[in-house]
């Protein structure tokens, strides 16, 4: 098995919906379970960044059916190529939105300054990631 990443970035369609994007949760983390894909998603002001690793076969695959969905508009591949090992070996799909109205801003800005914290843990892992996380912290810090 030859792991792969690739990071990506779009922006929500006009249309797309808090449910939407429930749907799109629901149904990838179980495709991601199934095919032992792991990353991360985030989702900030109509704006997707993700990164996904796994079996080369089955991250073009998702990255096609991405390219696909309606819900995505001007996505953008940033990076792709082989890894040598996982980073997001526990994430199949996490979620917080920031939008939001129902949480404190305190809980907010703790969440973006403990996913931060994090990024700065995993640079030098590959120019995948390096790019992930410093697009990470420009979409979360605006």
């Amino acid at each position: 098995m030859s792991l792969y990443e690739l990071t990506y970035c779009s922006i929500a369609s006009n249309n797309l919906k808090q449910k939407d994007i429930l749907k799109i949760l629901a149904k990838s983390k179980e495709h991601n379970k199934k095919n032992n894909i792991t990353g991360c998603l985030l989702y900030h002001n109509h704006e997707f960044l993700q990164i996904i690793e796994g079996e080369e076969d089955h991250i073009l695959k998702v990255f096609e059916k991405i390219q696909q969905d309606k819900r995505h508009d001007q996505i953008i591949l940033l990076e792709q190529g082989k890894k040598t090992n996982r980073l997001f070996e526990n994430w199949n799909m996490t979620y917080y939105d920031l939008n939001s109205k129902e949480h404190e801003d305190v809980n907010k800005q703790l969440f973006i300054d403990n996913l931060i914290n994090f990024s700065q843990l995993s640079l030098k892992n590959s120019n995948g990631v390096n790019l992930f996380w410093r697009l990470a912290r420009q979409l979360l810090l605006t």
